[in-house]
């Protein structure tokens, strides 16, 4: 249910009907009705009195505000992690890169979205504190959430340099630049999103694709 989710498969502010789901996923209302309740502590489902349960909607302030939360978070973690950078820090850096780099010629705005998120944990996975692992995990799962979401938004060709600089500042000396990359590199993500509000504000017709330049940067 939780890649239905994330995937756009269960799309923002679907009633989950138990009886429907449990013939989809071959189990008893029993599990199926515990998994709600773990996605629900998660941020992926929302329950309604008297009404049901229904996959959360997120909208534009919302995702923005995760951006937001996030920059404080990615910032947190480069810190923690800088001097635990080793050899194999660096290999799952590059495999995480190369994986992004082969998303990013894929038009599976999913598969673009997971990429990117992963190369982006890479700070969260050497910083060696729980709680902010555990922390980005569910925020990395609303920001993905919030970028299917935006599935209207045209295709555009990822901005390659801002993972390179990513990349090559993660593995050198200069802590500070690390920092305002992050910083630069999540503003740069939230400008994307409100000029593609502006623009679909301007012109109601419904477009076609997602939006992989706006991607989870």
């Amino acid at each position: 249910m939780r890649a239905s989710i994330l995937s756009g498969e269960l799309a923002a502010g679907t009633q989950l009907v138990e009886t429907r789901l449990a013939e989809t996923f071959g189990v008893s209302r029993g599990p199926l009705r515990e998994a709600i309740r773990t996605l629900a502590d998660e941020g992926l489902v929302i329950n309604k009195a008297y009404t049901g349960s229904y996959v959360t909607t997120f909208s534009e302030r919302d995702l923005i505000n995760a951006l937001n939360i996030r920059t404080a978070l990615e910032c947190l973690a480069f810190k923690l992690c800088w001097p635990f950078r080793d050899d194999n820090f660096r290999r799952s850096l590059l495999a995480r890169y190369e994986a992004l780099e082969d998303a990013s010629h894929t038009n599976v705005v999913a598969k673009q979205i997971s990429a990117e998120l992963e190369f982006h944990s890479i700070a969260f996975d050497f910083c060696n504190n729980d709680l902010l692992q555990d922390n980005w995990k569910q925020l990395a799962q609303k920001i993905q959430l919030g970028f299917c979401i935006y599935r209207s938004m045209p295709i555009k060709t990822v901005k390659k340099e801002w993972h390179k600089n990513y990349l090559e500042l993660a593995q050198g000396d200069d802590l500070a630049a690390m920092i305002k990359e992050v910083e630069d590199h999540i503003r740069a993500g939230i400008a994307s999103i409100r000029k593609y509000s502006i623009e679909r504000n301007k012109d109601p017709r419904p477009q076609a694709g997602a939006e992989a330049e706006a991607g989870a940067s």
